[in-house]
């Protein structure tokens, strides 16, 4: 199934990554990033030259998928050249991590699964809107591994939950934990989350919880440790970076872990803790001492990844990115990504609160618990913006899935005649696929379709081949100010520069290409595009550019001036081929 489904996405997408295409601005930001990796062989250089020009951009990401990627196109040297290797390995690295996340979520449920119930937890699981999007072909974004991460970590802790005390399994978890926070610190949500469960049970019951976390975050810290020495240069290994995996995540992680280390320490060698109400009291001043020691150092920890984030970025970028959004919209209120993302939980939901109280297997109730709290956690989230939406679903998939077991025991044992089982299948089917295309007709009903994508109304590979032209402007490199969509893949198709890109890091960027786009005057454009030594300026009528431009004060006057020909004499519009002309203008700044 996983075969088919990730067979069936790379045809349909076959054409554009013929061409060198991928899908989404970070996967071309990504491999941007390998290739720069690539050439100078500098790990600790970070800034990519080009974009931001002339200053470069320094993005927040780490080098694991790094290192995946160029791995991977290494290996394919021998048949391809190094550039044309890594593309072809960026297609496929996300479904191939799809394929691990699988194996990991079998690994979960492997233990208490007959093989008829087996295949349906791993089907369900790979019918997950969000997460499927996320794993797309095409797409070589972190996000993939950090799911990935996620459904082993989760596997791992109810392998904790449910089994005694087994070395591997512990470090398995704590290093696959120590991973998953060096690809993101957006990890550490689901890490603590799974962590937060053992930490329960360990309250209510004690046994032998402490030993197996005091083993879990020995492993966990191993790995952050190497990471912290391996992604710093010793002159900066004490730089505090919240966005991005630091000596700021370290210190928190490495406290979690002392108070663990002293929980098996206590339980080992004292009495203190026999009682739940004693376990919980450790807990209170352990998480008081941690929370202390960590407001005193780095106390802009606890205002999130994006406390140093300027508001004008929030204004201008984050809050226009579609993952960033609410999954509901409250202002039309359309419901359709609820559905098509979530629709699973209406059953689902009511049903683990149904298992909660009548399950009467241990191993069974225990899964059923460490979900309950994942969804506490991610429900409130993915409600919040949607790119927490595949972490609600790999949570809902397992109490769904025994829901329509149990529906298709119950149908297959109540009708009589011989065509039952048909009936039974049939009703599985429409439970499986239902939600997903009850979402889709929503989207229909409540007029909520997605425009076309900029592939297709902007397409940006045959401008690159013009762009590359070396009797035109590929002669030599040249500064480009466009739309920050198309910055990225600009950058991947040609050796040109460009000033902004979507990345929160790259602030200034934005707010250059903003405030000449906006500018009233011929004159305030003109010392913003000769700062930047600017040659060129891409315009795409058809893309959401116009919508961004007047997103703060309703009005763009020299994007304006631009459309209708009304600029000034410094300015030159390029004639251009005849299938170029339908989607872009084009525009020289003469010095």
């Amino acid at each position: 199934m996983l075969l088919v489904v990730e067979g069936m996405s790379l045809a349909v997408g076959s054409e554009y990554l013929l061409q060198g295409g991928l899908h989404d601005t970070d996967s071309y930001t990504r491999l941007n990033r390998v290739l720069h990796l690539y050439s100078t062989g500098d790990w600790y250089d970070r800034r990519f030259p080009r974009s931001n020009a002339p200053y470069g951009e320094v993005v927040h990401w780490t080098r694991p998928l790094d290192v995946i990627l160029m791995g991977g196109a290494v290996l394919l040297t021998p048949l391809l050249p190094f550039a044309t290797g890594l593309h072809w390995w960026g297609v496929v690295i996300s479904p191939l991590l799809l394929g691990m996340a699988l194996a990991g979520f079998i690994w979960m449920v492997k233990p208490f699964l007959d093989r008829e119930r087996f295949l349906l937890y791993g089907g369900l699981f790979l019918l997950q809107p969000a997460l499927f999007l996320y794993s797309f072909p095409g797409r070589p974004d972190h996000h993939s591994l950090i799911l990935c991460c996620f459904v082993w970590v989760l596997a791992g802790s109810f392998r904790l939950l449910s089994q005694p005390f087994q070395p591997r399994v512990c470090l398995i978890t704590g290093a696959v934990a120590g991973l998953a926070v060096w690809v993101s610190v957006e990890s550490i949500v689901g890490v603590m989350t799974c962590f937060a469960a053992v930490g329960l049970f360990w309250i209510r019951y004690g046994q032998d919880f402490a030993k197996k976390m005091a083993v879990v975050v020995a492993a966990m810290c191993l790995v952050l440790t190497i990471a912290l020495l391996v992604e710093y240069s010793w002159d900066k290994i004490f730089v505090a970076e919240y966005d991005r995996y630091s000596i700021v995540h370290w210190t928190a992680l490495t406290l979690y872990s002392c108070f663990w280390g002293g929980m098996y320490f206590i339980q080992k060698h004292y009495e203190y803790d026999r009682k739940p109400a004693e376990r919980l009291a450790l807990a209170l001043l352990g998480g008081v001492l941690m929370g202390g020691i960590l407001w005193m150092v780095f106390p802009k920890f606890f205002q999130g990844p994006l406390v140093d984030v300027d508001p004008k970025m929030m204004a201008l970028l984050w809050n226009q990115v579609t993952e960033t959004q609410p999954i509901v919209s409250m202002v039309t209120f359309q419901f359709d990504r609820l559905i098509y993302f979530l629709g699973i939980g209406l059953m689902g939901i009511p049903y683990l609160l149904w298992l909660y109280w009548n399950e009467q297997d241990d191993v069974y109730r225990a899964l059923w618990i460490l979900i309950g709290i994942g969804l506490l956690v991610f429900l409130p989230l993915t409600l919040s913006a949607v790119r927490w939406a595949p972490y609600a679903e790999i949570l809902l998939v397992p109490p769904y899935a025994h829901f329509v077991m149990q529906v298709f025991q119950k149908v297959e044992q109540g009708i009589g005649f011989p065509g039952k089982g048909l009936v039974a299948g049939v009703l599985v089917a429409v439970l499986c696929f239902g939600p997903i295309y009850l979402g889709v007709a929503m989207r229909t009903v409540e007029n909520n379709v997605p425009p076309s994508s900029t592939i297709e109304v902007c397409p940006l590979s045959p401008l690159a081949t013009y762009l590359r032209d070396p009797n035109g402007f590929g002669n030599r490199p040249r500064t480009i100010l466009t739309f920050v969509d198309f910055g990225p893949e600009l950058l991947y198709r040609t050796a040109h520069s460009v000033i902004s890109t979507p990345s929160h890091r790259n602030i200034q960027g934005l707010l250059d290409s903003f405030k000449v786009m906006t500018a009233r005057e011929d004159e305030e454009a003109h010392t913003i595009l000769d700062t930047r030594r600017v040659d060129l300026l891409l315009l795409c009528p058809g893309s959401p550019e116009k919508n961004f431009y007047t997103s703060l004060t309703g009005k763009a006057p020299w994007y304006d001036k631009l459309r209708q020909g009304d600029h000034p004499s410094w300015i030159k519009e390029i004639s251009l081929p005849s299938e170029l002309q339908k989607s872009f203008q084009l525009f020289e700044v003469l010095r």
